[in-house]
């Protein structure tokens, strides 16, 4: 790791620590999570960040699921606890438990919410500790994540499409490259065409 983000893992350790949690670097590519394998978590139940050491994008990794705990120690206690209802009725309704449209509606918006804020946050963070990370190219791929979340509501799947979306040159080029979009809240019709065909 280069000394800038030697820093950023130092200091995310240790405000973690402040507040009763911990970092834990797992050794591998990719790490066990509730909806199969993924490049990191925070979990506010084992008061833990977990983050993939071995998988190729894991500063960015870190500094997005440490804005995830910056939202929960930032946002108002209801806030946070309403996406932790919306994010469980996801997980639920996708192994197959049953949901009104508007329910499913609510829990979807307040997930792809959540996930924009903590983007916008992440992007902030790049800036502000100077990480060698493209903060344009990161922010096309944070609103294609949103973009993935549309799908998965459309597709009821998690797992839709490999991983290598999210690397893909012709998809990233067409990605916003600022957050003016509302990409938690509407998939536009050329970008909705392009995820169809994977």
């Amino acid at each position: 790791m280069i000394p800038s983000s030697e820093e950023f893992v130092r200091y995310a350790r240790e405000h973690l620590r402040q507040h009763g949690f911990r970092l834990v670097m797992g050794r591998g590519k990719s790490l066990n999570c509730g909806m199969g394998r993924c490049s990191g978590y925070f979990d506010v139940e084992s008061r833990e960040i977990r983050v993939a050491a071995g998988h190729r994008e894991m500063l960015s990794t870190l500094v997005h699921e440490y804005c995830h705990f910056l939202q929960w120690l930032e946002l108002p206690k209801r806030r946070n606890d309403a996406a932790d209802r919306a994010n469980l009725m996801v997980v639920e309704w996708l192994d197959g438990k049953e949901f009104t449209r508007q329910q499913l509606d609510w829990a979807f918006r307040m997930v792809r919410w959540f996930e924009r804020d903590c983007e916008r946050r992440s992007v902030a963070l790049i800036s502000k500790f100077n990480l060698k990370i493209c903060p344009v190219l990161y922010t096309q791929k944070a609103n294609l994540y949103l973009y993935f979340w549309h799908m998965v509501e459309r597709r009821r799947k998690w797992n839709w499409t490999p991983h290598k979306l999210f690397t893909n040159p012709k998809v990233l080029r067409v990605m916003p490259t600022d957050f003016r979009v509302k990409a938690d809240t509407v998939i536009p019709p050329h970008i909705s065409e392009l995820l169809e065909q994977f």
